[in-house]
Parts: structure tokens; C-alpha cells; sequence
């Protein structure tokens, strides 16, 4: 199993890397109608995981990531601006998420927030510096209804302070809490909710 393992939610990375050819199946990969494919850096072998969108089905996979030996899980979507001076694009380090969403409360107790591994926050913040995009690090908004994003919560939300909205972070932090599980999603915010959210 390799180390570091890439979530893709939304696959973009992985079908990159798959069409120039830099990509190669991993062979002792069988989960829930997956496939892992494997990049080497820096002569690093790691794992992409495309399509695992949403909080149950990122769990799922992560967990079986985990159990199989993966060490760092790392989270990459796609995710709607919420803060108005977010750059776009750009991107987001989550350090801490919104709980609202349903996974994360059948494994932690009930709370508004669940927070990031925040020393693989940091270190993943500073490694991505030097990029030719923004990147940014705060808190985020998890759903699971995307396309009931209303105005109120949009504006109730950058209130709090999040920087933008995903759907799997909170779930993905929620199991990182307890040691020694490494999981970090990454955002990559192509656009803003703003003109989406009904009222």
C-alpha cells in the first residue's frame, strides 16, 4: 500500500495524470467499485483514489485505505467560495470544518465544528507555497445537500468564517480524530455559490 493516498473526489487529478500516461493500477486494490491508481514522486510511490465524492463514501474508502496500510490520506475537491475575497481560483487547506453533514456525528459527540490534523495542515499549507495559484487556510462548510445552499446559510456561514463549501471534510476529519489517522482534504475552489444559492 502506498504511504500517501490522494482522494480525488472529483477525479480530475487522477484522469490528468491516467491520460499522460504517468499512471499505473495498483494490483492489491479492491475496494467498493474503486480503483487506486499509483504516481511516483520524488520516488515516492502514491495512490489516487477518483470518484469517492461525498462524506459516507469518502469515509468508507479512507477506512479501507487505513486498515490496508496507508499512512497520510489527503482529500482533493472541487468547492464553492463562501468568503467574498477568496481568490478565484485558488486553494484551500481546511483546518477545521462545519459540521453539516451526517457522517461525522457517528463518530464523534455532537458539535457545531471538528478540526484537521493541524500539524499536517501546516505542513501541507507550507509545502504547497510557491504555487502559481492563492492558497489559503481556514475553515470550511460541509454539506451533503449542495444544491440546497441558500443565500442565509451562505451569508451565515462566511459569518463563522468559512472560507468555502465541500462535502466531505467534516466526515474526514471526524475519523482523524482519533490516532493515528492522518486524513487532510484539500479544496480547490473554481468558483463562487454566490450567484447559485436560492433564497
Amino acid at each position: 500500500m502506498p504511504p500517501i493516498c490522494v482522494l480525488d473526489f472529483d477525479g480530475d487529478l487522477t484522469d490528468w495524470l491516467l491520460k499522460a500516461g504517468l499512471t499505473r493500477p495498483h494490483p492489491g486494490w479492491a475496494c467498493f467499485h474503486t480503483t487506486m491508481q499509483t504516481v511516483e514522486i520524488d520516488g515516492m510511490e502514491c495512490g489516487l483514489i477518483a470518484r469517492t465524492i461525498g462524506g459516507p463514501y469518502a469515509v468508507l474508502v479512507a477506512e479501507q485505505l487505513q486498515v490496508s496500510g496507508a499512512q497520510v490520506i489527503l482529500g482533493l475537491t472541487s468547492a464553492g467560495r463562501v468568503n467574498p475575497s477568496l481568490p478565484l481560483p485558488s486553494l484551500v487547506i481546511a483546518t477545521s470544518a462545519i459540521r453539516d453533514e451526517g457522517t461525522s456525528y457517528h463518530y464523534l459527540p455532537t458539535a457545531d465544528v471538528v478540526a484537521a490534523p493541524l500539524e499536517l495542515a501546516k505542513a501541507l499549507y507550507r509545502g504547497l507555497q510557491g504555487l502559481s495559484l492563492p492558497v489559503s487556510q481556514g475553515l470550511v462548510w460541509t454539506t451533503d445537500a449542495p444544491y440546497r445552499e441558500t443565500a442565509e446559510q451562505l451569508e451565515e456561514n462566511s459569518i463563522k468564517g468559512a472560507l468555502a463549501v465541500e462535502m466531505q471534510a467534516a466526515s474526514l476529519f471526524a475519523i482523524a480524530s482519533t490516532p493515528p489517522k492522518q486524513l487532510l482534504p484539500t479544496a480547490s475552489i473554481r468558483g463562487s455559490c454566490a450567484k447559485f444559492a436560492r433564497s
